[in-house]
């Protein structure tokens, strides 16, 4: 069984859709731009996606696309390590009986 690499999501869906509804206006409007319009809608349809995949261009894409993600997220995710480190020190001094030798006398 082949499965696809990926899927349309619903935007491109309904811009597609929408195209094809164009194509009734542009063919009762301007007759003589179908023989450019018919064409496109077909490689668009049923020959974007195997190109996609064959050519290695989505692969690409999506490795820049995870580079992106991961430089984006790289500050925040530091952020969170810093605030999970203090939590953790803070919760083994909350929870200590014992005064820390540090702190002043009749403190």
């Amino acid at each position: 069984m082949v499965t696809n690499k990926f899927l349309w999501g619903p935007i491109a869906r309904g811009l597609y859709i929408g195209l094809i509804w164009g194509m009734m206006l542009i063919g009762t409007i301007m007759p003589d731009h179908l023989f450019w319009y018919i064409p496109m809608m077909l490689f668009l349809g049923f020959g974007l996606r195997p190109f996609l995949e064959r050519s290695g261009l989505y692969d690409l894409f999506f490795h820049f696309r995870e580079i992106f993600e991961t430089w984006r997220w790289k500050k925040f995710t530091a952020m969170r390590h810093r605030e999970i480190r203090q939590k953790q020190r803070d919760a083994k001094y909350r929870n200590r009986r014992v005064k820390d030798p540090k702190l002043p006398k009749n403190w």
